[in-house]
């Protein structure tokens, strides 16, 4: 389920986005300002995902669509994936 990801040094005024699994995966087309304007996006509670009907494929797309350049990490504490991206 973790995924690795190619280091980037992200800056101080890049916009940095979290979307919790739990709150469902309508939220790019609901706010599509956000998902334009992020420079990374933070996929947080993976570890639910067996647990929801949260489609992570659909999430990594739409928002692409809107921003090309938005760079998109999976992140679970509880499993520990992606966490040494964002600390």
């Amino acid at each position: 389920m973790c995924h690795q990801y190619d280091e980037r040094a992200w800056r101080m005024e890049d916009k940095v986005m979290f979307l919790s699994v739990t709150e469902g995966d309508d939220k790019p087309l609901k706010y599509p300002l956000m998902f334009s304007e992020a420079s990374l996006l933070l996929i947080n509670k993976i570890g639910l995902l067996p647990y929801t009907n949260f489609d992570i494929a659909k999430v990594k797309k739409e928002p692409i669509g809107m921003n090309p350049k938005l760079d998109i990490i999976e992140v679970s504490a509880k499993i520990g994936c992606g966490v040494e991206y964002v600390v």
